[in-house]
């Protein structure tokens, strides 16, 4: 399904389980009361692989492959958790994602669900978008956060939205401290 996201944690389940509950619990639950009716997979680094859910996702312009983790401005590495546990940097994650069998014909998006990862002169998702590239990943897009990124479809996060909305949104929380949609934080980078 084109509009479906696979939900990447890097690390084992007992690592990313705070990770994958994120996707559980504000993602898929609230689902129906977002535009798009996302259904999110979650896939831990020791789940099956190769052959797994990542080795068979479709390809093109609406598939997302989703990086969890935390993050920091201009860290080349991001996290397990909040505190800066099991940190594991871009060429890692790119390491991990050939392990499971990432086509190098992927045409769609990877997104970096890390906070702050396209801020600072050298963020975390254009280091992601270079490895990428650099190892033959011509065709992919990495999408990073100007921002905290509220990566659920989270009640809270739509009250500080302007105005009334039909659906719940992402959210990111810019250095100026607005909550705005994530779709207006974010920036793509192709590797180049």
């Amino acid at each position: 399904m084109a509009n479906d996201r696979v939900y990447f944690i890097p690390w084992d389940q007992t690592t990313g389980s705070v990770l994958s509950s994120r996707c559980d619990v504000y993602n898929n639950y609230y689902k129906d009361q977002t535009h798009h009716k996302r259904n999110w997979t979650p896939v831990f680094y020791d789940d099956v692989h190769p052959g797994g859910v990542i080795a068979n996702m479709g390809s093109g312009w609406g598939t997302r492959l989703v990086v969890a983790g935390h993050g920091a401005v201009n860290d080349g590495n991001i996290y397990a958790t909040e505190a800066g546990a099991n940190p594991l940097s871009y060429t890692n994650i790119v390491d991990r994602l050939v392990a499971h069998g990432l086509k190098k014909y992927y045409t769609g998006t990877i997104g970096c669900d890390v906070c702050h990862s396209a801020e600072g002169a050298n963020p975390f998702a254009k280091r992601l978008a270079k490895e990428l590239h650099n190892r033959g990943y011509k065709l992919t897009c990495v999408i990073g956060y100007k921002g905290s990124l509220y990566s659920g479809y989270d009640l809270a996060a739509d009250s500080t939205l302007d105005g009334d909305h039909k659906y719940r949104h992402r959210t990111v929380e810019t250095a100026s401290g607005d909550r705005v949609k994530s779709k207006n934080a974010q920036e793509r980078f192709y590797g180049l």
